[in-house]
């Protein structure tokens, strides 16, 4: 009986390990990828036309940070950090000049709500898609 306790002990600590568990998971990881601007609307009732924008979401060096890197392509070219504050449903954006802007958002497996203020005033609500998980 002595004799099967280690042979038993081995087995069950062998099997009860994952290999999910190795894995290092990014804190931002399904918001890493490139989104396509979708709809817009102004004030809960004015479609706004939307162009060819893109918005596009990469990881920073800290995988375990709620923090990463943004592109926004419209006419012009933005780019800065994002993150997620701790309450996790608001979005910050700082772009590299220095301009802030938060959204609240709710995240789908390939939909991307994001409700805010703009400058003017105006309350914003944006619906993005996912179109890749992939980024250069």
């Amino acid at each position: 009986m002595k004799k099967l306790i280690l042979p038993l002990f081995l087995c069950v600590t062998l099997f009860s390990c994952s290999r999910d568990e190795d894995r290092n998971y990014s804190a931002v990881e399904n918001f890493v990828g490139q989104w396509e601007l979708q709809s817009r609307v102004l004030d809960n009732t004015t479609p706004v036309p939307t162009d060819d924008e893109k918005l596009i979401f990469r990881d920073d060096t800290d995988i375990r940070d709620f923090k990463g890197i943004f592109t926004l392509e419209t006419t012009e070219i933005t780019s800065g950090t994002f993150s997620i504050t701790d309450q996790g449903d608001v979005l910050n954006f700082e772009s590299f000049n220095g301009t802030t802007i938060s959204y609240r958002f709710i995240l789908n497996t390939i939909t991307l709500n994001l409700s805010g203020t703009n400058e003017d005033g105006d309350l914003i609500d944006e619906v993005w898609t996912k179109v890749s998980n992939f980024v250069d």
